[in-house]
């Protein structure tokens, strides 16, 4: 036995010892990307509607911009989703269960913005994408992930400030999303805030 193959057995057996200690974390720099690129994506496209005003639609770039990046992080969630189960022998029980709540999650929000137009109206629809967020964090979060559970918190306090001061409802919604995805995807990208981060 080489070291290469040494060092890879080592954390082989560490990997094993942490889940079965039910430590680590679910979260992986593919929840990483699509947590940016979703997070990034929403925040567009609530910044676009606050700033359209009665007359003026919401600027074209954004909403364009956005649109590709939520569209872009929902195939790449799907994609990830089936190309995972090839390597689920390195893929954590948490993982899977992670990934099929946030699965379930999205789907039903997504359907639930193609019924926009005629039921949910104004700033609804947006707290809608930005409440199934916030369920799909706080269920990993109580499965122990605490960056999970800040980024949850963080979406449930931008609904409270948007319902409450409702001059800056896009405002607040798209903080929610920058801070409660985009910089838990960062977190995760980089290891901080993991209690067997890369340092």
């Amino acid at each position: 036995m080489d070291t290469r193959e040494a060092r890879d057995h080592l954390q082989m057996v560490d990997q094993i010892l942490r889940q079965a200690e039910g430590g680590g974390s679910w979260a992986c720099p593919e929840m990483g990307v699509n947590l940016v690129g979703f997070g990034l994506g929403a925040g567009l496209l609530n910044l676009a509607y606050q700033f359209s005003s009665g007359t003026h639609g919401a600027p074209l770039a954004l909403v364009v911009a956005g649109a590709a990046l939520l569209v872009a992080s929902l195939v790449y969630m799907v994609v990830w989703t089936a190309t995972a189960r090839r390597a689920a022998e390195r893929v954590s029980l948490r993982a899977v269960h992670a990934g099929r709540v946030m699965g379930a999650v999205w789907c039903s929000v997504t359907v639930a913005a193609f019924c926009q137009p005629h039921i949910f109206n104004q700033w609804s629809a947006s707290a809608i994408w930005t409440l199934g967020g916030a369920i799909s964090m706080l269920v990993n979060g109580f499965l122990g992930e605490r960056r999970a559970l800040a980024g949850g918190l963080i979406l449930l306090a931008s609904l409270v400030v948007a319902n409450y001061v409702p001059a800056i409802s896009g405002y607040a919604l798209a903080a929610g999303f920058l801070f409660g995805y985009v910089a838990v995807g960062v977190m995760y990208l980089t290891g901080i805030g993991s209690a067997h981060g890369r340092g």
